[in-house]
Formats: structure tokens, C-alpha cells, sequence
């Protein structure tokens, strides 16, 4: 079986929450204008930074931190792998692993199973 992957090494990541709910995500190309994320099947992030806006809080653009995460989609299921260093004031790292199963443009129900894993994380 072929599978394709884009690896991205040094990517700066942003993720948005919309207004009505929805998510996008964009990587920053340049300083004047994000570049959508191509869609392939299988995508690695690497020393990578993330950030998030959030349309629905009066919060600016917060730097996450340091992300590496994967992405591989076969079908209708999903397996993402994120392992986030976070800043100094929330802990040390955060890894999350998602499975997912779910056909995402029409409406059906989702399957998932999460696993969440803190070390020496603190509240904000």
C-alpha cells in the first residue's frame, strides 16, 4: 500500500476558532500572508510552533509553544499524536493521542479515544 507524508520541520502553526464554532488551520509562509494547509493523508509537524486565536474571547493571538504532532487519516480513521511543550508557567509537556473515527463533511456520529498526559503541569 502507497502512503503519501509531507514531514514539516520549523512550521509555525495557527489554529482559529471561528465564530460559529468551526476550526482552520494555516501555516505561516511568510509575513504578510498565511498559506492554507494542504490536505494530504499523512502529515508531521515537527519543532514546530503553534498558536491559537479565538474569535469567541477577547484574547489576542497566545503562543501555545513548541509542538511535534502527526497526523495519519486511512478512510473515515484518524490517529493524531501531539507532543506539546508548554511555557514554563503551565509545566514542563503535554502528549495527547487521539483515535478517531468519523466522517468529518457529513453528518454521522464520532468515535474517539483519547489519551491525555500531563508531566508537572500547574494551572494557568
Amino acid at each position: 500500500m502507497h502512503r503519501t507524508w509531507v514531514t514539516l520541520v520549523g512550521a509555525k502553526v495557527t489554529v482559529k476558532r471561528k465564530l460559529d464554532g468551526s476550526m482552520h488551520c494555516w501555516l505561516k509562509s511568510s509575513d504578510e500572508q498565511p498559506c492554507g494547509c494542504c490536505r494530504v493523508i499523512n502529515t508531521k509537524f515537527l519543532q514546530s510552533e503553534i498558536s491559537w486565536l479565538d474569535e469567541r474571547s477577547k484574547t489576542k493571538l497566545a503562543v501555545v509553544g513548541e509542538i511535534d504532532f502527526a497526523i495519519m487519516n486511512k478512510a473515515q480513521r484518524h490517529q493524531i499524536n501531539i507532543l506539546l511543550k508548554l511555557p514554563k508557567k503551565y509545566g514542563d509537556e503535554l502528549r495527547v493521542s487521539m483515535d478517531l473515527n468519523a466522517i468529518f463533511f457529513k453528518p454521522h456520529p464520532l468515535m474517539a479515544l483519547f489519551l491525555v498526559e500531563g508531566k508537572k503541569c500547574k494551572a494557568g
